[in-house]
């Protein structure tokens, strides 16, 4: 669901990160932006009463050259002032646009061109995790790091900064960032344990994984290095991990729940309402 609180500044915020993480945009989404970008520049037009004076000056404004001043300046402020109406009714017409064609495959596009940069970066930090210890006094461990634990230990921030940035991309379609949100929440369920960045990219307990990433920090603090699992997941595993999550709290609200209907023949009967969070038995 597209939430109400952005605009095509998100959209452009969104593009730019994914460009400088090295992931690759689909041309839906800069279309959109292109053409976002003509509507902007349409709403401020050069005046051409800002050459008079100097024309003045030269001596070169005769009664002819001044009736064309004004016509092309009423004229440039009439197309001003309907290219910023026209602007302000098309800009969530092309942030709707923007947000559909995420849903139609642009999110997944992005986040497959994403994945080999987070895989190298997650299979060094696990590689980085094998020789650097995740807690202890810095100092005593760079005095007895052999040469390959102190290049790991220098190397950390790199792969962290790595994940941090495709981290946020991915956040921006999880259901609590909510930006471009792509994963519909349980409304009755503690949401606020979760974190987009644990559904779309860790492996572990949903929830254990979330409080680690809810409790930010750097080098060897951050959650990146701290957790153990990491994943670039496509948005249907995304929405597959919180299906799980979901179906657990609505388990926990409602299980065993039982309503009272009237059957085709007019007598009440017990019903056991199903977990709409549960998957589909197979039809034999």
């Amino acid at each position: 669901m597209l939430s109400s609180t952005i605009g095509m500044a998100d959209a452009e915020r969104l593009v730019l990160a994914v460009g400088a993480a090295g992931g690759s945009v689909p041309d839906d989404l800069t279309n959109i932006l292109n053409t976002h970008d003509l509507l902007k520049r349409a709403s401020r037009p050069s005046d051409p009463a800002d050459s008079f004076a100097k024309q003045a000056r030269r001596g070169e404004v005769t009664e002819e050259s001044l009736a064309s001043i004004l016509a092309d300046g009423a004229t440039a402020e009439m197309v001003a002032n309907y290219a910023g109406s026209f602007r302000g009714q098309s800009e969530h017409l092309l942030l709707q646009e923007f947000y559909e064609a995420l849903t139609e495959g642009a999110a997944d596009h992005i986040l497959d061109s994403l994945r080999s940069p987070f895989d190298e970066a997650a299979a060094r930090l696990g590689q980085i995790r094998e020789l650097v210890p995740t807690d202890g006094p810095a100092e005593d461990f760079l005095n007895q790091a052999s040469p390959a634990a102190v290049k790991a230990w220098q190397q950390l921030d790199t792969c962290i900064n790595k994940l941090d940035q495709i981290g946020y991309i991915a956040s921006q379609f999880g259901p609590r960032t909510a930006a471009f949100a792509l994963i519909e929440e349980y409304t009755l369920a503690d949401n606020f344990h979760l974190h987009d960045r644990a559904i779309f990219c860790s492996t572990g307990d949903l929830e254990r994984d979330s409080q680690v990433f809810q409790s930010p920090g750097v080098h060897r603090t951050s959650p990146w290095f701290r957790i153990g699992g990491l994943k670039l997941s496509s948005v249907a595993e995304a929405r597959e991990r919180y299906r799980v999550f979901a179906a657990d709290q609505w388990e926990h609200l409602n299980g065993g729940r039982v309503v009272q209907r009237y059957t085709d023949n007019g007598e009440l009967e017990d019903v056991v309402i199903p977990n709409p969070y549960c998957e589909a038995k197979a039809v034999s």
